[in-house]
């Protein structure tokens, strides 16, 4: 659960060498309403490519890896 969290932490430090696209959280969100139903590779691929500008709540953090399709999605680093 709490891997998104430390993934989104290290996104912060290691994407932008990398030129992640940067996310607010609401954009967040609604990158992964379009995934819905997408295979966990290409959500996890999606992910991968995005560093956040603002914090993510707990219950947030919660709520979006509940709703992931996989491993690979909530691992996506």
């Amino acid at each position: 659960m709490r891997a998104l969290a430390v993934l989104l932490t290290l996104a912060g430090f290691v994407l932008p060498a990398y030129g992640a696209k940067q996310v607010t959280v609401d954009r967040l969100e609604q990158t992964l309403a379009a995934a819905h139903g997408l295979p966990d590779a290409e959500v996890a691929m999606q992910l991968s490519d995005l560093e956040l500008t603002e914090r993510l709540s707990t219950a947030k953090l919660d709520r979006l890896e509940t709703d992931l399709p996989g491993e690979k999605s909530r691992q996506a680093r």
